[in-house]
């Protein structure tokens, strides 16, 4: 039993050193509230730049937008222009091929007429 006691009052002398005291753990709560603080603080820094930087790209995106409902319209009016044209051409081109037919299809000469009345015998 003797043997027992000096081996437990053994392992006691050499734990009991290392466990923490009250001291030693009012340090590290301090330690851990000033992380938390700065942790917060740190956090709400970038909360802050990400909400900043989500409103940058909000306006770049309406501005993005803006630029191509602009585009679009130009491309319309650029369409627009292309089919008028398209169809000027194409009328002209009926209009050119149909005088060129038409001055080179002869025309049926003119027959003369026998409608004069018989001479009359005298």
């Amino acid at each position: 039993m003797e043997h027992r006691m000096t081996a437990l009052e053994t392992r006691f002398d050499t734990i009991l050193p290392t466990l923490a005291t009250k001291a030693d753990v009012e340090i590290l709560r301090a330690e851990i509230d000033t992380l938390r603080i700065s942790m917060k603080a740190d956090s709400a820094a970038i909360r802050a730049e990400l909400e900043n930087t989500a409103l940058r790209m909000e306006v770049k995106f309406h501005e993005l937008r803006g630029d191509m409902h602009e585009m679009h319209a130009s491309i319309k009016t650029w369409m627009l222009g292309t089919v008028i044209s398209m169809t000027g051409i194409v009328l002209a081109a009926v209009v050119a091929i149909s005088q060129i037919h038409r001055i080179t299809t002869p025309v049926a000469a003119a027959q003369p007429t026998h409608n004069a009345a018989p001479a009359s015998p005298r």
